[in-house]
């Protein structure tokens, strides 16, 4: 027989009140803070799971807020070369307007102050604010403006490089794009090749910008187009190579000069001992090609080889100007698609994050009604406790002696 004394009775029945009591001060506490984890001891396994949700969840917190800014920036980039692709339309139209022969020097000096204030316009644009200290079009330069205007000449004040952010545990993205790359190294010409005409010029000859034929044709050689004597005919030579490559041949008027896979149109009345030349584009900024149809028209008009020299300023500037509209747009589409997948990263970076909160919410926060049914059965184990307790303790000798 195992003898069982009153004191570890005693002792066993105060336990389990305590036990009663801490469950039910527990289960108070968790409906008071709505978790049914407040301390590691409450769940030692689901509070270390929910450790790991909360960093994540804190993570894709800091995505997101890189998700938006990227967003802000790059639409404020978008917009700003929209605003810039109008100016350069407007000046486009503006060029053409100029071609006409029959305006007088005050029309193209009224032109050529049109031009000027899309200049300066373009400049206001590329330096527009990233409005968090910084420019859009400025690489890391923070101080002062990238774009530095000293008359008509623009120098770029700002650096290559790039910034970006991180949009996702394993992609960063481009938030701002170099103004060196936007708006200063576009390809002259037609992109291949650019045409000029000597500046000695003495007839009304005009060569065309040219397009290309044959791409695989292309040499990146210099060329040299000669009016030869009595102005009729014309050769072609390879100054790269020094060789001929179209001997004398009659000019048409119009003129189609076709040669190494390319092509180009010489127009006017090209007198004897004029010249014109054929070379790989370079680049050039668009602030120098509106600055350089500016001069152009404030040129005023003193014999038909100068109006000749003119309209082929104006048509160069034409050419240049389409070819900054063509980069400047691409940059823009660019900017465009990285829209598009910052909104793809979004949703899947939203879609996480509740998941995350969701599982996090399962393991620490508490279901009311449970909590409460809990509370009540907890509650009534507690009292009963205490009532069993109450009425062993009487059970003694003495009460009935």
């Amino acid at each position: 027989m195992i003898r069982v004394s009153t004191s570890n009775l005693y002792l066993e029945s105060l336990q389990g009140i305590n036990a009663d009591q801490s469950a039910v001060l527990n289960s108070i506490g968790q409906l008071s803070s709505g978790k049914q984890i407040n301390a590691p001891s409450d769940n030692p396994v689901g509070a270390a799971q929910a450790s790991l949700l909360q960093s994540d969840v804190t993570q894709l917190g800091q995505y997101t807020s890189n998700q938006n800014q990227a967003t802000q920036m790059l639409n404020s980039g978008s917009s700003t070369l929209t605003q810039f692709i109008n100016v350069m339309q407007s000046a486009q139209n503006v060029m053409v307007q100029a071609g006409n022969g029959t305006l007088s020097d005050a029309n193209r000096s009224a032109l050529a102050a049109e031009l000027q204030q899309g200049l300066n316009q373009m400049v206001g644009l590329a330096n527009t604010s990233d409005a968090q200290g910084g420019f859009l079009f400025g690489g890391s330069v923070t101080s002062t403006p990238p774009f530095v205007q000293n008359g008509n000449n623009v120098s770029y004040a700002g650096d290559n490089i790039v910034q970006g952010l991180s949009i996702s545990q394993s992609r960063t993205t481009q938030i701002k794009y170099a103004g060196n790359s936007v708006f200063m190294d576009i390809p002259t010409g037609n992109g291949s090749f650019v045409t000029s005409a000597a500046s000695g010029n003495t007839g009304t000859g005009t060569l065309s910008i040219g397009t290309v034929t044959a791409p695989t044709a292309l040499t990146g050689d210099k060329y040299s187009i000669s009016i030869l004597a009595g102005g009729t005919n014309y050769q072609v030579q390879d100054l790269t190579k020094g060789t001929t490559v179209v001997a004398s041949t009659p000019l048409g008027n119009p003129a189609t000069l076709a040669f190494d896979g390319m092509q180009m149109t010489l127009s006017g009345a090209p007198a004897a001992g004029d010249t014109f030349t054929v070379a790989p584009a370079g680049t050039q900024s668009i602030f120098a090609t509106i600055a350089s149809a500016i001069t152009a028209l404030q040129t005023p008009s003193s014999s038909p080889a100068a109006d000749a020299q003119r309209s082929a300023a104006l048509t160069a500037a034409l050419g240049n100007t389409q070819q900054a509209m063509t980069s400047i747009t691409s940059t823009q589409a660019a900017m465009g698609a990285q829209l598009s997948e910052l909104s793809g990263y979004s949703t899947v970076t939203s879609d996480r994050t509740l998941h995350d909160q969701t599982e996090m919410s399962s393991i620490v926060d508490l279901n009311y009604a449970n909590g409460a049914s809990k509370l009540s059965q907890q509650q009534t184990q507690y009292q009963a406790a205490l009532q069993s307790y109450s009425s062993i303790s009487k059970l003694s000798l003495f009460q009935y002696l």
